[in-house]
Order: C-alpha cells, then sequence, then structure tokens
C-alpha cells in the first residue's frame, strides 16, 4: 500500500508542474511575433528576391515553364528514366514560390515588380 500511496503522491505535483510551466509560457511569449508575418513579408530568401522583380508576364512565363519541367520530370520517373528525386523537390518548391508571388499581387501584397533597379 505505500508504494501506491507514494506513486500518486509523486504524479499530483508533475501535473502541478506542467499547469504551472503553461501558465507561464502563454502569459509571456519568449519570441517577440512580428506584425506582418507570412510568406509575403519575408525578404531573406534569394531567389524569391530574384522572382519579385519579374514582371507579369516574365512570373507566368516561368510559372508555365516550371511547371512542364515538373511534368516532364514525374514523366520520366513513372518511366523509369531518371532518379532525380531532389530536382522534382526543388522544382516543386520553385513552382510554389512562383505561385506565391503572383498570388500576393493579385491581393495587392506584393510590389509589381516592373520597376527596375
Amino acid at each position: 500500500m505505500p508504494k501506491k500511496a507514494t506513486a500518486k503522491s509523486a504524479a499530483k505535483p508533475a501535473k502541478a508542474k506542467a499547469k504551472a510551466s503553461a501558465e507561464t509560457k502563454s502569459a509571456a511569449p519568449a519570441v517577440e511575433v512580428k506584425q506582418h508575418g507570412g510568406a509575403f513579408s519575408v525578404r531573406e530568401n534569394k531567389s524569391a528576391e530574384k522572382l519579385r522583380n519579374l514582371s507579369e508576364a516574365e512570373l507566368l512565363h516561368k510559372q508555365r515553364d516550371l511547371s512542364d519541367q515538373l511534368f516532364r520530370l514525374k514523366f520520366q520517373m513513372k518511366m523509369g528514366q531518371t532518379e532525380s528525386l531532389k530536382k522534382i523537390r526543388d522544382l516543386r518548391k520553385d513552382l510554389a514560390r512562383v505561385k506565391t508571388i503572383a498570388h500576393g499581387r493579385t491581393l495587392g501584397l506584393e510590389p509589381t515588380g516592373t520597376e527596375k533597379k
């Protein structure tokens, strides 16, 4: 009997500690949150910056080109001609970047990219 009592008493303080730590975490966040977070405000990605400088027509052409390349690689992979999974992953990420920037422009959250530096 004494062993059960100690196991229960040991479990109760652990739950109390977990509750206390959860309350302190929610009260004061350790990481500062940016006001304008999301995919449209982060400007640290070099490949995305290159895409942001393209015009609407160039961005649309890039999207078509990437989707065509992705289709060809997927087709080659199904036929057993290639094993380049990394290339497919990179193409998917680049295509997602292009689509994100194009969507941001339609929402008015991205600059148009027609201005040249």
